[in-house]
């Protein structure tokens, strides 16, 4: 909302805290005292468009106990998961976002005049679609049993049986420079079969950071209501193979593609 919504602001009399954005046809003023802190949670709307916002003091919610901003941050996403389910379309908008003025309601609604074709545009993109997340785990040992299997492996390994000790430990070393090299080649096979495999049941889809070894693959994907059941057939596919298994978890507001 340009300079007028802020994520960390000195303290003012008055703000909104505004949850996300929505498209409407028959919208109540009111979705009860479900904000954070019990905040009561209303509708701020013009032409068709508007803002789901709690009033507050135009202060970010700001805390030094971790269990304190974990509330905060778990109402924020319960707020948006119920518009969720009440409007067709809902536009997340990220925790701490305040709008201040001295009149923040009339920002607000001069904000939805004036970025109406933004908002819009991004309500069509994800209009009938949820966000869910899937995750690839592998076993690196089952793979590595696979690879062993393979000629070239095999043979390797039984010359190594019969080196001397100083000999043998050298070539166990090289061996499992080249079992990893052959892992890692798999692997990057592996996730770009599954991508796409994934990528032909969604509208987009996005690579998330993966910092767990074991786990191939981490994305979020956009997925219209009707192609969640073959995704799923998918991934079960993919489940069902010895050395993979999948989480696979949602549907979620669209946090990942607004």
């Amino acid at each position: 909302m340009q300079e007028e919504i802020v994520k960390e602001t000195e303290c003012e009399e008055k703000g909104l805290y505004v949850y996300c954005a929505a498209e409407y046809e028959d919208a109540s003023h009111s979705l009860g005292n479900i904000g954070i802190e019990n905040n009561e949670v209303f509708i701020i709307t013009n032409d068709g468009i508007c803002l789901i916002a709690h009033s507050c003091s135009a202060k970010p919610y700001d805390s030094k106990n971790e269990d304190e901003v974990k509330a905060w941050i778990k109402a924020h996403h319960n707020v948006i998961d119920t518009a969720s389910r009440i409007f067709p379309a809902v536009v997340p908008f990220s925790f701490n976002v305040i709008v201040k003025g001295s009149d923040p309601t009339d920002i607000a609604i001069n904000w939805l005049v004036n970025e109406r074709d933004k908002i819009l545009g991004k309500i069509k993109r994800i209009k009938g679609k949820k966000e869910y997340v899937i995750q690839i785990f592998w076993e690196k040992a089952i793979t590595k049993n696979y690879i062993m299997t393979k000629e070239k492996f095999m043979t390797l390994d039984n010359e190594i049986k019969n080196m001397s000790k100083g000999k043998a430990y050298l070539y166990k070393q090289k061996l499992e420079k080249a079992l990893e090299e052959e892992s890692e080649k798999l692997a990057n096979e592996y996730f770009k079969l599954f991508y796409d495999k994934v990528k032909g049941h969604s509208e987009d889809i996005k690579i998330e950071r993966n910092k767990n070894t074991a786990m191939l693959m981490n994305v979020s994907c956009l997925v219209n209501d009707e192609g969640v059941h073959d995704l799923g057939a998918e991934l079960e596919t993919i489940s069902n193979m010895n050395e993979f298994s999948v989480r696979f978890v949602g549907p979620f507001p669209s946090y990942s593609f607004v």
